[in-house]
């Protein structure tokens, strides 16, 4: 990949670290930023002055210059403050690169790392990732790789890695005052404090205990404290399953998710440049 840059073109940054990936050094936000540097020193690109923005976790923090970073966001997530603000900045024309230390810092969903592409391509920015053999990160990079065949196997792939999660440790939503233990859950500190207190619930919802556990409802309150009576009669699953939905229902609500987390992220693109609908 190197010396085919143009002096001229300025470059930027997007890093994005999930909260999964805070043990591997290679997805650090620094790490990621160093080999940008070092890449886009290779490829004699100007650094772009003036823009960037940085979040951690969705709350703006101190901006690292001619950067974009997203920290403690996952990769199929929305909620991205500073990939947003990179788009926009891309539409206003204020920068010509885009530098990626992996493709999956923009999103690990197929289809959605075509919308942003096609986005970026549409505003002329071209996209450099580490990952990339050619160097430049393209559509036909992209729609290459991966044919509808493909993607059926990655989706199923997934669902299969869910299900297969399910077997060594709990999938999906906690019941309120427990916590994951293997496959299954036991009781928080808090939840027993409060089942014990013998205190009426309406004050209860004032203790620290509440307010730690986010319960704020005598409904939520007498929940928990049904869930911590079938607990310690050894029904808690009996019981959880005749008020939660099934396993394979889960699985449907993430596929749907998923699908309609694409379509807003279409509908967004669309609204900041129209034109992206002809290219998809």
């Amino acid at each position: 990949m190197e010396g085919y840059g143009v002096a001229e073109e300025k470059y930027v940054v997007y890093a994005r670290k999930s909260p999964a990936e805070n043990k591997r050094e290679s997805h650090s936000i620094d790490y990621q930023l160093d080999w940008a540097r070092e890449e886009a020193s290779r490829q004699r690109l100007v650094f772009a002055k003036g823009v960037g923005a940085r979040y951690l976790k969705g709350e703006p923090q101190a901006v690292a210059p001619g950067a974009y970073i997203d920290e403690g966001a996952h990769g199929n997530a929305l909620v991205r403050p500073a990939l947003w603000q990179m788009i926009e900045d891309a539409k206003a024309h204020k920068f010509k690169v885009l530098m990626l230390y992996r493709g999956d810092r923009l999103t690990r969903q197929f289809t959605t790392k075509k919308y942003i592409i096609a986005a970026l391509t549409q505003f002329g920015v071209r996209v450099i990732a580490g990952d990339n053999a050619s160097g430049d990160l393209t559509l036909a990079d992209i729609t290459g790789v991966y044919g509808a065949s493909e993607l059926r196997v990655l989706k199923e792939r997934t669902i299969r890695g869910v299900r297969k999660a399910a077997e060594t440790k709990w999938v999906g939503r906690l019941p309120v005052g427990f916590r994951p233990n293997g496959k299954g859950v036991v009781p928080t500190e808090e939840a027993r404090e409060l089942f014990h207190s013998g205190q009426a619930i309406g004050i209860l919802l004032t203790s620290p205990e509440a307010i730690k556990l986010k319960i704020r409802s005598v409904t939520s309150m007498n929940r928990m404290f049904a869930n911590l009576r079938a607990y310690d009669a050894g029904r808690l699953d009996e019981h959880l399953d005749r008020h939660r939905p099934s396993r394979e229902r889960r699985l449907r609500e993430w596929q749907e998710r998923e699908d309609r987390q694409e379509k807003e992220l279409l509908k967004r693109l669309i609204d900041i440049i129209p034109s992206i609908r002809g290219v998809l």
